[in-house]
């Protein structure tokens, strides 16, 4: 492998990751928003978007843990 190529793997990993912190970002502000306003109306329907808005999350930084993993074990490869 080129020296050209792992640095643009390396850059793909990393613009990669920040998409996904990014992506985070808003579903976190996204999150307070609902909280707000469920704290306006206590509505089952409000609630049962909120779980959802959770279980998204919870999927979305599994994927950020694996994506870091592979990332880590690019790092290694890279100071072999």
């Amino acid at each position: 492998m080129s020296v050209r190529k792992e640095t643009e793997d390396t850059a793909d990993l990393l613009s990669i990751e920040s998409k996904q912190q990014q992506q985070q970002q808003q579903q976190q502000k996204q999150q307070q928003h609902q909280q707000q306003r469920q704290e306006h109306q206590q509505q089952q329907h409000e609630q049962q978007q909120q779980q959802q808005d959770q279980q998204q999350q919870q999927h979305q930084q599994q994927q950020q843990q694996q994506q870091q993993t592979d990332s880590s074990s690019f790092h290694n490869i890279l100071s072999v």
